[in-house]
């Protein structure tokens, strides 16, 4: 696709009834420039530029446009129940995602609210949204390393990116306002007993759900207004808090401690800790055994 035989996938499962895709797209045009087609599917595709792209002629079922030059930051979405095919005389640079219709019905079926009957933006018109913008940037280092992305982040993040399309896209209302649920004991523990059990990430909302025998969405709201943090959140509380006890408890490396904790090499580990707690791993320890 786009000049890479096999480009970057990343899937997140936001319901049982399927998969959500996203990519990194990299183009260099040459010459004429590239004819590109998408098949026609039941979804949705959003393309979310990483660089300014000039004005590009795009066919919508036959009917040929002028696509709007588009600024960094900004997304086209296309219905691809039409045959949508775009003449690229530019290098691209782009985040894409393919939303399943069905992925987008089971979200609104979990919050409580009517399906959509589609997502209404016109073809080839750019916007700039900064929640889609920064749900999308916060894909990238998933994205750079396949291998090490966190499935329980991206769940999370493709939910919410979901919502916010269904309902400022497609006039679905927003959930009505839910009781403040809260986990019963024995379930935060059994989730929080996951999360330690997992520290490489490899578990989904729906195993936790699962686990706790709750609804996917009735269990993520219950979990954040227990414990304060998503189970995201709550899992990279655990592992900075595990990598602290090896910090100070061991002479491990720090490369060593990074794949212990669940990272993904030893600069995520660092950038992470630092995040976290405001000085790098390597300083923190020097400190607590000066």
């Amino acid at each position: 696709m786009l000049g890479e035989e096999e480009p970057p996938v990343l899937i997140a499962r936001p319901s049982r009834n399927g998969g959500f895709a996203v990519t990194r797209l990299k183009h260099e045009a040459q010459g004429s420039g590239t004819i590109v087609s998408s098949p026609r599917v039941d979804g949705f595709g959003v393309t979310l530029f990483l660089a300014d792209f000039p004005a590009f002629d795009l066919s919508v079922d036959g009917r040929t446009i002028r696509a709007a030059p588009a600024q960094i930051g900004d997304f086209q979405l296309h219905d691809l129940s039409v045959e949508v095919v775009a003449h690229l005389r530019r290098p691209l640079d782009a985040v894409y995602f393919y939303i399943p219709r069905p992925v987008l019905n089971a979200i609104a079926d979990e919050c409580g609210v009517s399906r959509l009957e589609t997502l209404q933006l016109a073809p080839g018109v750019g916007v700039n949204d900064a929640v889609v913008r920064d749900l999308g940037l916060s894909l990238l280092p998933s994205l750079e390393r396949i291998e090490h992305a966190n499935r329980l982040f991206m769940d999370h993040v493709v939910t919410a990116l979901l919502i916010h399309l269904a309902h400022t896209y497609g006039h679905v209302p927003k959930p009505p306002r839910q009781a403040r649920e809260r986990l019963a004991p024995w379930q935060q523990r059994r989730a929080e007993d996951m999360i330690m059990a997992r520290l490489d990430g490899e578990i989904t909302l729906e195993e936790f759900a699962d686990e706790c025998e709750l609804p996917r969405g009735h269990f993520a709201r219950a979990f954040r207004h227990t414990t304060g943090v998503p189970p995201h959140g709550r899992l990279l509380e655990q592992r900075v808090a595990r990598a602290r006890d090896l910090l100070l408890n061991s002479k491990l490396p720090l490369a060593e401690i990074a794949v212990l904790c669940g990272f993904a090499d030893e600069n995520h580990f660092t950038r992470a800790f630092a995040r976290a707690t405001g000085v790098a791993p390597g300083a923190w320890r020097r400190r607590r055994r000066g």
